[in-house]
């Protein structure tokens, strides 16, 4: 817990710099066949700039950011913005 409350205090500091950070929500988008066969790996890495937020206790708000063209189709791509 005191480590928590020393990280937030942190992000408190380092945030009263900018009106907020706008972050990828996914490093990557996986194939449905490739998630099918390793779901719990692949799934894992989704929060990978996001999970802070929740630990943190504050929030943010994933909008879309466009299509990503990937090898078979197009894939939505967004952005979170934490205030």
């Amino acid at each position: 817990m005191h480590r928590l409350r020393e990280l937030r205090r942190r992000t408190d500091t380092g945030m009263a710099k900018a009106d907020f950070l706008l972050l990828p929500t996914s490093p990557t988008i996986y194939k449905l066949e490739d998630n099918a066969r390793d779901p719990i790996r692949l799934n894992a890495r989704f929060g990978t700039y996001t999970n802070f937020v929740n630990f943190l206790g504050c929030s943010a708000i994933a909008v879309p950011a466009g299509l990503r063209a990937t090898d078979c189709h197009s894939c939505d791509a967004g952005c979170a913005a934490f205030p």
